[in-house]
């Protein structure tokens, strides 16, 4: 394994790999197919780590996978490596030539010509994230009898009348995570995989900071972003969640709600802006300042709802999208953010396998070229879409039964006593594994093969595997000293960084929106206030000044009138509820702007 040509550049130079001459797109070809194999990897890196590859300082970090780019002429490559040691390297990326004019022109070759150019123009101070959890259990007290039974009008009652007579019912602690340990690292995907209540919503709502924490919920473990715990950091600037609910406005366009949440979230030119000014940049400002104005149609495009983007969501009584759309729609609210952690709920639920593989391919090349860190949980995922995530953690009743590169899980479990058929997939052989059908995978001669979700999750944390994922990062990385002390708290002290005015603008133009598509409530208080005008105006017509029972009966006809004139908004702010929530624990906005554009968007009414 040798390189040849001297000094030839690296895009018509020849390698010999393995006594055969190979080029430069050879090699990574070379290496994807090669991926498992961490010896050879490291070789080729150490022979051809100048001439071949160059890579970004943030990622060169000692035992991570790190992000390694190759380039062949115009094309570049994105190859995963597991480097042993940190490599100090100058980085001479070739920054792709993208238009930014609209979003069809700047995704013509694509996604990932677009991700290298936004990449290049990223500040300096927005760091990849290091995500590192320890001993982390996850302990809600329930009902007994609650969880069985259905709800009803009967159920209803007897919960009423508990609290009337001041009986609170007997809580019993139950423990939906147990002791989990791990890292997520950045510029990498992980797939998380499990059966029904298996604890995966709930691992990624504790990581993002969304789980309910109380005197009925009980969180302990470690959670570190960069080293610093998650109680010193503003979670809802660095984590998307992707919820499994679509809750949406039904009378907003598809675009329309993409617009909102890019509007709300802050913009990469504001930063730039704030950098000192030996830093600043006016063209760089300007890039980035066009790219966040077309960033709501670059979602739209690359999620494959563009064709639909003037269409209203709709609901079970307004027709609108389909499921599917839904789906993506409340995906693109929150990867519109681009924030540097993501963690997506089932997001392809309702999706054929062509839409999901072509979503979960745009975010993992997006997470390899922008340094996010990205979680998905899917159900039943094809192996097109499986082979897509660098990682897969398998979830067992709360215990981690697995979780590590993609190409050795299977591996890891035949060398257990687990025999997947032939005609069976990888993915669909993992997902029953974290069911009680994995009985039926252990082999004859492995008798002593772990079979319950306990022995499975210690038999992993005694391998080798849970050691390389489980490692410690260290914070010693050329980017990190970059940074100053304190670097999550100082920076996202900030909860809503635009002004206050900028909020109430935005808000306030969407609910004069969902007032003027509220035709029920404009119809109803047109006829409330037309009846209640020809009511009072015929009965108090020339009124004596001196009957001042009269004047008190007018008094309370006007009064009466103000207090039912909105009795017509209240199933609509009802069923807004749920979205209120959503957009408040992601921090879109602060509570008073919402109230503030409420009450000046009623005064015409």
């Amino acid at each position: 394994m040798e390189p040849s040509g001297g000094s030839t550049p690296p895009e018509s130079q020849k390698f010999t790999v393995r006594d055969q001459a190979m080029t430069v797109d050879e090699v990574v070809h070379f290496l994807l197919s090669h991926r498992d194999d961490s010896d050879l990897q490291r070789r080729v890196l150490e022979v051809f780590g100048e001439q071949l590859v160059h890579f970004s300082s943030q990622t060169s970090l000692p035992g991570l996978p790190m992000a390694l780019e190759t380039s062949d002429g115009e094309q570049s490559h994105h190859v995963t490596l597991l480097v042993p040691e940190t490599r100090q390297t100058p980085r001479i990326e070739r920054v792709p030539s993208v238009s930014l004019e609209t979003a069809e022109v700047a995704l013509k070759e694509g996604c990932e010509p677009l991700f290298r150019k936004i990449r290049s123009l990223v500040p300096a101070n927005r760091t990849a994230f290091t995500i590192h959890f320890e001993g982390l259990t996850y302990t809600p007290e329930v009902v007994p009898d609650q969880e069985a039974q259905i709800p009803s009008v009967g159920s209803k009652l007897q919960s009423l009348l508990c609290f009337l007579l001041c009986r609170r019912p007997e809580r019993v602690p139950r423990e939906v995570l147990h002791g989990l340990t791990g890292t997520l690292w950045p510029h990498t995907s992980t797939l998380l995989l499990g059966a029904p209540r298996s604890g995966k919503s709930s691992l990624m709502k504790v990581l993002c900071g969304r789980a309910q924490e109380g005197r009925h919920v009980r969180v302990t473990g470690t959670v570190t972003y960069n080293g610093v715990p998650r109680e010193r950091v503003l979670l809802t600037k660095v984590c998307g969640y992707i919820s499994q609910r679509d809750e949406h406005y039904p009378s907003l366009t598809v675009r329309e709600t993409v617009r909102f949440a890019r509007d709300c979230m802050i913009c990469l030119a504001r930063e730039v802006e704030h950098t000192p000014p030996e830093q600043h940049n006016p063209e760089l400002v300007d890039q980035l300042r066009r790219i966040h104005n077309i960033n709501d149609e670059l979602m739209l495009k690359i999620l494959g709802i563009s064709h639909v983007g003037d269409t209203v969501v709709g609901s079970e009584m307004l027709r609108g999208i389909s499921g599917g759309q839904k789906r993506r729609l409340t995906s693109g609210e929150v990867l519109v953010a681009k924030q540097r952690v993501v963690f997506a709920d089932e997001i392809t639920t309702g999706l054929d396998s062509a839409t999901a593989f072509e979503v979960c391919k745009a975010l993992t090349a997006e997470c390899r070229l922008m340094g996010r860190t990205l979680m998905i949980s899917l159900l039943q995922p094809s192996p097109e879409v499986f082979g897509l995530f660098d990682h897969v953690m398998l979830l067992c009743k709360g215990h981690i039964i697995y979780y590590g590169p993609v190409n050795n899980a299977v591996p890891y479990f035949d060398a257990l006593g687990y025999r997947r058929p032939r005609e069976m997939e990888p993915p669909d052989f993992l997902q029953l594994i974290t069911t009680d059908s994995r009985v039926q995978f252990v082999s004859s001669e492995a008798r002593e093969a772990p079979k319950t979700p306990e022995l499975l999750a210690a038999a992993y944390r005694s391998s080798d595997v849970f050691r390389q994922m489980s490692a410690v990062p260290p914070m010693e990385s050329t980017e990190m000293k970059l940074l100053p002390k304190n670097y999550l708290e100082r920076r996202l002290v900030q909860k809503f960084p635009y002004p206050y005015v900028h909020y109430l603008k935005v808000v306030l133009i969407r609910q004069a929106r969902l007032l003027v598509r509220n035709r029920s409530y404009i119809v109803a208080r047109l006829v409330q206030v037309t009846a209640t005008g020809l009511l009072a105006g015929t009965l108090f017509f020339n009124l004596d000044k001196q009957q001042y029972q009269t004047h008190y009966g007018l008094m309370f006809n006007a009064v009466l009138s103000v207090s039912l004139s909105n009795s017509a908004a209240i199933p609509s702010m009802v069923n807004a509820r749920k979205v209120l929530y959503k957009q408040l624990d992601s921090a879109f906005f602060p509570p008073s702007v919402y109230a503030l554009a409420n009450i000046l968007v009623q005064i015409p009414m």
